[in-house]
């Protein structure tokens, strides 16, 4: 398997180095991230990116199709909030297609970043 370069973006120091440690386990390359503006626009593969981060703003801000910072990065939101409506409904207007609660399991994640980076190519 070819390496890919993930980018995740959580404000949660302790979900972004187990998430990293877990996508290298797997045999991703992963880097942390404590906001999406830090996400090198030009590289990368796929972002896992926390919806709600702190007191800064919604990640799902950074991936708007009209104005995200981050809007052509194929995505996986990782939230606490994935089976509320207002969040379904936010993330399939950013695009978002796979949306995973936390906290989740391995196979749930490798699936979903998987199926982002299909997506994109």
């Amino acid at each position: 398997m070819t390496v890919r370069l993930v980018h995740v973006v959580d404000d949660d120091p302790r979900v972004r180095e187990t998430l990293v440690w877990m996508l290298k386990a797997i045999g991703f390359d992963a880097v942390a991230h404590e906001g999406p503006d830090s996400v090198p626009v030009e590289t990368g593969d796929c972002v896992i990116l926390d919806e709600h981060l702190g007191d800064r703003h919604s990640g799902l801000d950074s991936v708007d199709p009209n104005t995200g910072y981050l809007a052509e990065h194929p995505v996986v939101l990782l939230t606490g909030f994935a089976h509320q409506p207002e969040t379904q409904r936010r993330a399939a207007a950013a695009g978002v297609r796979h949306v995973l609660g936390k906290p989740t399991q391995i196979q749930h994640l490798m699936a979903a970043v998987e199926a982002a980076m299909a997506e994109a190519i």
